[in-house]
């Protein structure tokens, strides 16, 4: 029960970070994160040798999944403050 408990409050602050870092105005900051978490999954899978190795193949993909939905939405965040801070420049300079 507490190692459920440990993964739980590491997904949040994995989860958190890459929110950070994929609204960082480059776009490759938050990109690492998915890589590092990709090339980790497919260590743990390759020597783990145990039973439960069927099971960790779901949860890594989710996971992955997760963190560059969270990358991609965080770029459109910034896309779109990007166009905002445009758009009052614009506005400025018409004045």
């Amino acid at each position: 029960m507490f190692k459920f408990f440990i993964s739980i409050i590491v997904a949040i602050v994995v989860l958190a970070t890459q929110q950070y870092l994929s609204t960082r105005k480059k776009w490759v900051i938050g990109g690492f994160l998915p890589i590092i978490w990709l090339g980790f999954s497919i260590w743990l899978i390759y020597f783990s040798h145990s039973k439960t190795t069927h099971s960790l193949i779901p949860a890594c993909i989710i996971m992955f999944l997760t963190l560059m939905c969270v990358w991609a939405e965080g770029r459109e965040s910034v896309k779109k403050r990007i166009n905002e801070e445009l758009n009052k420049m614009k506005i400025h300079d018409i004045k």
